[in-house]
């Protein structure tokens, strides 16, 4: 290989490291999807039930994309949308039992992608803390 074109770019690994991730995830979700996995853990994360636009950005995707896969999960019954004690006009999202139990499904099959991806060695460890550093260095879409 020659030192230079795309295969020495640390951006062109990462982005194919993640498809194969992805693609392994995808695999053992069964009729959830990765973006919906992603906001159904945005949801469960916040400390309130967030509003719709809360969601979007934990999840870190634009509010059109969001509202799509919002309006799915609830015609799934995996989400609710509930009255915002603060605000009679605005709606908050919370996850349904059945959601939640989606959630655990999704959060086991993500780890099995893990371990499949990226294995279970000492390495790993170093592996996620460089990657969650350059996560958190990253804003969030406008």
């Amino acid at each position: 290989m020659s030192d230079h074109g795309p295969h020495v770019n640390p951006g062109f690994w990462l982005h194919h490291a993640y498809l194969a991730w992805r693609a392994a995830c995808e695999a053992r979700l069964g009729e959830t999807t990765y973006p919906q996995f992603n906001i159904l853990s945005a949801i469960s994360l916040s400390a309130e039930p967030p509003t719709q636009q809360q969601a979007a950005d934990a999840a870190r995707m634009d509010r059109k994309m969001a509202s799509k896969l919002i309006a799915t999960l609830e015609d799934r019954a995996l989400v609710a949308r509930v009255p915002d004690p603060a605000d009679a006009r605005a709606r908050r999202l919370r996850l349904t039992e059945a959601g939640r139990e989606v959630l655990r499904s999704c959060i086991a099959a993500a780890r099995q992608a893990d371990a499949e991806v990226f294995g279970t060695d000492p390495d790993s460890d170093r592996l996620l803390g460089q990657l969650r550093a350059i996560a958190e260095r990253r804003t969030p879409p406008s």
